[in-house]
């Protein structure tokens, strides 16, 4: 530049995500995203780099609660127990 004239495009700060393809509930498409949230960290050779993190989300349909798998074996062991102790009472009269 002619005579050490600095120019800028904006005085904000231009946050910009990268482009990603998703497949997610049977669509496939591409994102992006213009506005993150502070990440704490940055470049050591710019400074500014990596900023931001930028979150994404989906509308599509709710996922169902999936049972823990020790509340099922509980029921089972207990399921066990019971149907023992009724069998033992029937063999007892």
């Amino acid at each position: 530049m002619a005579g050490g004239m600095k120019t800028t495009l904006s005085a904000q700060t231009i946050q910009a995500s990268e482009i990603f393809k998703y497949a997610y509930n049977g669509n496939t498409g591409y994102g992006y995203s213009f506005s993150a949230t502070n990440s704490g960290l940055k470049a050591a050779d710019d400074g500014v780099s990596h900023t931001g993190n930028y979150e994404i989300t989906f509308q599509g349909v709710a996922s169902k609660p999936v049972p823990e798998p020790s509340a099922v074996l509980s029921l089972i062991g207990f399921g066990s127990l019971l149907a023992g102790k009724r069998q033992m009472q029937k063999s007892q009269f």
